[in-house]
Protein backbone atom coordinates (compact mmCIF):
# COMPACT_ATOMS: atom_id res chain seq x y z
CA UNK A 1 0.00 0.00 0.00
CA UNK A 2 3.07 2.50 0.64
CA UNK A 3 4.20 1.75 -2.64
CA UNK A 4 1.13 2.67 -4.34
CA UNK A 5 0.69 6.11 -2.26
CA UNK A 6 4.21 6.94 -3.47
CA UNK A 7 4.59 5.77 -7.00
CA UNK A 8 0.56 5.66 -7.74
CA UNK A 9 -0.81 7.65 -10.03
CA UNK A 10 1.19 9.62 -13.30
CA UNK A 11 3.37 12.59 -12.68
CA UNK A 12 1.55 15.98 -12.58
CA UNK A 13 3.54 19.63 -13.32
CA UNK A 14 2.88 21.65 -10.94
CA UNK A 15 2.90 25.67 -11.65
CA UNK A 16 5.81 27.50 -10.05
CA UNK A 17 4.63 30.37 -7.58
CA UNK A 18 7.46 32.68 -7.86
CA UNK A 19 5.61 35.30 -4.96
CA UNK A 20 4.91 32.04 -2.89
CA UNK A 21 5.95 33.45 0.88
CA UNK A 22 6.59 30.54 3.16
CA UNK A 23 5.94 32.85 6.21
CA UNK A 24 2.55 33.91 4.66
CA UNK A 25 2.11 30.21 5.19
CA UNK A 26 2.50 28.96 8.20
CA UNK A 27 -0.01 28.79 11.29
CA UNK A 28 -3.26 26.49 11.11
CA UNK A 29 -4.90 25.10 7.53
CA UNK A 30 -8.25 22.92 7.90
CA UNK A 31 -7.89 19.55 5.44
CA UNK A 32 -11.29 20.57 3.19
CA UNK A 33 -10.95 17.86 0.67
CA UNK A 34 -8.03 14.39 -0.35
CA UNK A 35 -7.58 11.99 -2.26
CA UNK A 36 -7.86 9.17 0.08
CA UNK A 37 -4.76 7.03 1.47
CA UNK A 38 -4.84 4.53 4.15
CA UNK A 39 -3.12 6.81 6.68
CA UNK A 40 -5.92 9.70 6.62
CA UNK A 41 -8.69 6.67 6.13
CA UNK A 42 -12.01 7.41 8.01
CA UNK A 43 -10.77 10.57 9.87
CA UNK A 44 -12.87 14.00 10.27
CA UNK A 45 -11.48 17.39 11.54
CA UNK A 46 -8.45 16.76 9.80
CA UNK A 47 -5.72 20.36 10.49
CA UNK A 48 -2.17 20.87 9.42
CA UNK A 49 0.07 23.19 12.04
CA UNK A 50 3.06 24.65 10.06
CA UNK A 51 5.57 26.27 12.42
CA UNK A 52 9.19 27.16 11.96
CA UNK A 53 11.74 25.05 13.64
CA UNK A 54 14.74 27.76 12.38
CA UNK A 55 14.51 29.92 9.02
CA UNK A 56 15.16 27.22 6.74
CA UNK A 57 12.98 24.01 8.33
CA UNK A 58 9.10 23.77 9.14
CA UNK A 59 7.95 21.67 11.41
CA UNK A 60 4.07 20.30 10.67
CA UNK A 61 1.83 18.68 13.06
CA UNK A 62 -1.13 16.57 11.09
CA UNK A 63 -4.05 15.83 13.42
CA UNK A 64 -7.05 14.21 12.85
CA UNK A 65 -10.12 12.60 14.64
CA UNK A 66 -11.89 9.09 14.41
CA UNK A 67 -14.94 8.14 16.90
CA UNK A 68 -14.46 11.85 18.11
CA UNK A 69 -10.30 10.70 19.36
CA UNK A 70 -7.36 12.19 18.30
CA UNK A 71 -6.54 9.70 16.35
CA UNK A 72 -3.34 10.55 14.12
CA UNK A 73 -0.86 13.17 15.17
CA UNK A 74 2.22 13.00 12.76
CA UNK A 75 4.72 15.15 13.02
CA UNK A 76 6.84 16.02 9.29
CA UNK A 77 9.30 18.31 8.79
CA UNK A 78 9.22 20.48 5.26
CA UNK A 79 12.55 21.05 3.87
CA UNK A 80 12.52 23.77 0.87
CA UNK A 81 13.79 23.52 -2.30
CA UNK A 82 15.02 25.48 -5.58
CA UNK A 83 11.47 26.40 -6.22
CA UNK A 84 9.60 28.66 -3.95
CA UNK A 85 6.54 26.61 -3.70
CA UNK A 86 8.17 22.75 -3.84
CA UNK A 87 9.56 21.19 -0.80
CA UNK A 88 10.03 17.77 0.11
CA UNK A 89 8.35 16.38 3.20
CA UNK A 90 9.84 14.07 5.83
CA UNK A 91 8.11 11.67 8.58
CA UNK A 92 11.24 10.48 9.01
CA UNK A 93 14.48 10.33 7.31
CA UNK A 94 15.93 9.35 5.20
CA UNK A 95 12.95 9.62 3.08
CA UNK A 96 11.45 12.13 1.52
CA UNK A 97 8.69 12.92 -0.29
CA UNK A 98 7.39 15.59 -2.91
CA UNK A 99 5.11 18.24 -1.21
CA UNK A 100 3.74 20.90 -4.10
CA UNK A 101 1.90 24.17 -3.12
CA UNK A 102 0.33 24.45 -6.35
CA UNK A 103 -2.56 27.01 -5.82
CA UNK A 104 -2.93 29.65 -3.08
CA UNK A 105 -5.09 32.79 -3.25
CA UNK A 106 -3.79 35.98 -2.72
CA UNK A 107 -5.05 36.26 1.05
CA UNK A 108 -3.28 33.07 1.70
CA UNK A 109 -6.44 31.51 3.04
CA UNK A 110 -7.08 28.44 0.47
CA UNK A 111 -4.54 26.51 -1.16
CA UNK A 112 -4.14 23.14 -3.28
CA UNK A 113 -1.58 20.96 -2.27
CA UNK A 114 -0.07 17.98 -4.83
CA UNK A 115 2.38 15.55 -4.61
CA UNK A 116 4.36 15.02 -7.44
CA UNK A 117 1.81 12.28 -8.82
CA UNK A 118 -1.91 12.28 -9.19
CA UNK A 119 -2.56 10.47 -6.23
CA UNK A 120 -2.03 13.23 -3.87
CA UNK A 121 -4.12 15.72 -3.40
CA UNK A 122 -5.58 18.32 -0.67
CA UNK A 123 -7.64 21.02 -0.54
CA UNK A 124 -6.92 23.49 2.54
CA UNK A 125 -7.99 26.51 3.63
CA UNK A 126 -7.69 28.52 6.97
CA UNK A 127 -11.63 28.14 7.93
CA UNK A 128 -13.15 25.04 8.33
CA UNK A 129 -15.81 25.31 5.41
CA UNK A 130 -15.51 26.75 1.99
CA UNK A 131 -17.86 28.14 -0.09
CA UNK A 132 -19.45 25.44 -2.96
CA UNK A 133 -18.67 27.79 -5.54
CA UNK A 134 -14.55 27.88 -4.35
CA UNK A 135 -14.67 24.31 -4.16
CA UNK A 136 -16.03 24.08 -7.52
CA UNK A 137 -13.08 26.76 -8.45
CA UNK A 138 -10.60 24.01 -7.03
CA UNK A 139 -12.13 20.92 -8.42
CA UNK A 140 -11.55 22.59 -12.15
CA UNK A 141 -8.02 24.10 -10.98
CA UNK A 142 -6.71 20.60 -10.37
CA UNK A 143 -9.01 18.77 -13.19
CA UNK A 144 -7.00 20.82 -15.78
CA UNK A 145 -3.97 19.49 -13.53
CA UNK A 146 -4.63 16.20 -14.06
CA UNK A 147 -6.48 15.07 -11.11
CA UNK A 148 -9.56 13.15 -10.63
CA UNK A 149 -11.55 15.17 -8.23
CA UNK A 150 -14.27 12.84 -9.15
CA UNK A 151 -12.53 10.52 -5.78
CA UNK A 152 -12.21 13.79 -4.01
CA UNK A 153 -13.29 13.23 -0.15
CA UNK A 154 -14.75 16.63 1.43
CA UNK A 155 -13.53 16.62 4.97
CA UNK A 156 -16.39 16.85 8.04
CA UNK A 157 -14.92 19.31 10.08
CA UNK A 158 -17.34 20.16 12.16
Amino acid sequence: MLFSSIFGGRIVKVPIIESFDLNRFMGVWYEIARLDHPYERGLERVTAHYNFTDKSHVAVLNQGFKSGNIKTSRSARLLPTTKPNYFKVYFGFPIGFAYRVAYIDKHYTVAVITGSRSNTLWFMARTPTLEREIKKQLEIFATELGFDTSKLIYTKQV
